[in-house]
């Protein structure tokens, strides 16, 4: 969609798809390399010595990809004459009782929404006051370890969940 705006408005543009999607990639791209450095220790000295910035961007790319799979399926069907996915429930329905089962738990416990813009920086809020409080950075590395485990799980399950709905049929 267009942005905040163009929904309150009614109005929508190609441009402002397009900008739209340049800014959340860009800011949820960019909130997982921030939160690497911050538990790196960022700027202090040796921050550069440690696993931290590297697995920072590992997430970033895992939160990109995350986002480019359901662009994806979008760009699958246009491509296949295909028309237009409406955004219902039933349509992202995975059809195997497994993944339908799992997909259901994960609301119970939406750990998938944690790579969002505003959920990740809601998080890393959390982690720094948790940090403050404790006089170190390990409430952000916790953070940024469980990013990394979820984000594979996340992948995988998106990925899983696409290729057994209707999206692409």
């Amino acid at each position: 969609s267009d942005g905040e705006v163009a929904r309150w408005r009614r109005t929508t543009s190609a441009k402002g798809v397009f900008s739209d999607r340049v800014g959340h990639y860009t800011a949820e791209g960019l909130i997982p390399i921030a939160l690497g450095l911050r538990a790196a220790g960022f700027p202090e000295a040796g921050w550069l010595d440690t696993p931290w910035p590297l697995v920072g961007a590992l997430i970033s790319v895992m939160v990109l990809y995350n986002k480019a799979l359901n662009d994806m399926v979008h760009v699958s069907r246009a491509y296949n004459d295909l028309p237009r996915l409406e955004e219902r429930a039933e349509v992202a329905q995975p059809h195997r009782s497994l993944l339908r089962r799992l997909r259901s738990m994960a609301r119970f416990f939406p750990f998938h929404r944690a790579y969002h813009s505003v959920e990740l920086t809601l998080l890393a809020l959390v982690a720094a006051v948790g940090d403050a409080i404790t006089g170190d950075l390990a409430v952000t590395r916790l953070l940024v370890v469980a990013l990394a485990v979820f984000g594979v799980v996340t992948i995988v399950g998106h990925l899983a969940s696409i290729l057994s709905s209707s999206r692409l049929r």
